[in-house]
C-alpha cells in the first residue's frame, strides 16, 4: 500500500497542504477470512471506489485510573474514544486531499479498549507513555455502506466495522516522545509558536507495508479531571496542552493522534 501525499493537519482537521511522499511496498487485504460472501447487485452508481485511506485517534484520558473515558462535550453528550478509518475514493486525491470536503470519503470508527495495562507494543517502547488497542469484539460505528458510500461485500463485507476491526494485527494507538522523523516532517514546518503544543506516539496498523508508523504526531487539550468534560477558553475553542507527562505519568486530557500521511491503496 503506497503511501501517498503527505498531508498537514491543524487540530484534527486536515488542510489541503500536500506535497510528494515516499513510496512503500504495496499489499493487499481483503474482508472476513474465509466467509462466503453472498452475491449482491450493485447500485446504479457502482460501488463506492476506496483509492485512499488515512487514520487518526482521538479518547479522553483519566489519570487517577489511568484508563480511557468518554470526552464529554458540552451541547453533543459523551464521545467515545476511538480509533477513526478513513474510506474515500479518487474525488478526495482529486481534491488536493481536502477532509474538509466531508462528501468525498467515509469513516469507520472502532472503538478503543478500556485497559488499564499497556498492549506488549507499547509497553516495550520507554518512549510512549499510554497506549491501547481496538480490543477484540470491540465494535464500532461507520457512515459506509450508506448513501454514495455504499463498499462492495466481495471486498469489504457486509459489516465494514468488523472486516476492518478484525484484520489481522490489529489496531493500536500510543502517545509518547516526539520522534525525530515526526519532528522533521512535520512539527518543524509548522509556525513556532504552534510547535510546543505538539508530542509524538504510535499507530497500529494492519498492514505489513505500514505497520507500527511513526510519521504520528499527537496534540491534548485540557479537560476537567472529574466531569472529563472538553474545557474551553473565552472564545469556545479548546485549551490546548503544553505539558501532559512527568514523573506520575500521562496527565488528564483529551488526546488527538493523527498519522499525518494519507495511504494510497
Amino acid at each position: 500500500m503506497p503511501r501517498a501525499l503527505p498531508c498537514l493537519l491543524l487540530a484534527t482537521t486536515l488542510l489541503a497542504a500536500c506535497d510528494g511522499g515516499a513510496a512503500v511496498p504495496a499489499d493487499t487485504h481483503t474482508g472476513t477470512s474465509g466467509a462466503t460472501t453472498p452475491t449482491v447487485t450493485p447500485p446504479e452508481g457502482g460501488w463506492f471506489d476506496v483509492t485512499h485511506m488515512a487514520w487518526s485517534a482521538q479518547f479522553a484520558y483519566d489519570a487517577s485510573t489511568r484508563r480511557t473515558v468518554p470526552l464529554e462535550v458540552p451541547g453533543f453528550g459523551a464521545l467515545p474514544p476511538t480509533l477513526d478509518v478513513v474510506l474515500a475514493g479518487p474525488a478526495f486525491e482529486a481534491s488536493g486531499y481536502d477532509f474538509s470536503r466531508e462528501d468525498l470519503y467515509c469513516l469507520v470508527s472502532l472503538y478503543l479498549a478500556d485497559d488499564a495495562t499497556a498492549p506488549d507494543w507499547v509497553a516495550a517502547d520507554p518512549d510512549l507513555w499510554f497506549g491501547v488497542d481496538h480490543g477484540s469484539g470491540a465494535g464500532g460505528v461507520t457512515g459506509c455502506n450508506t448513501g454514495s458510500f455504499l463498499l462492495d461485500p466481495a471486498v469489504w463485507g457486509t459489516d465494514p466495522v468488523a472486516t476492518i476491526g478484525q484484520l489481522p494485527g490489529g489496531w493500536g494507538v500510543a502517545v509518547g516522545a516526539l520522534g525525530e522523523q515526526a519532528a522533521t516532517e512535520y512539527v518543524e514546518t509548522l509556525p513556532e509558536t504552534v510547535r510546543p503544543y505538539y508530542f509524538g506516539g504510535r499507530m497500529r496498523v494492519p498492514y505489513e507495508s505500514v505497520g507500527e508508523t511513526d510519521s504520528v504526531v499527537t496534540l491534548a487539550y485540557a479537560i476537567d479531571p472529574v466531569t472529563f468534560e472538553r474545557l474551553a477558553d473565552e472564545e469556545g475553542f479548546p485549551i490546548p496542552l503544553e505539558t501532559i507527562a512527568d514523573a506520575d505519568g500521562l496527565a488528564s486530557g483529551w488526546y488527538n493522534t493523527f498519522d499525518y500521511y494519507v495511504y494510497a491503496l
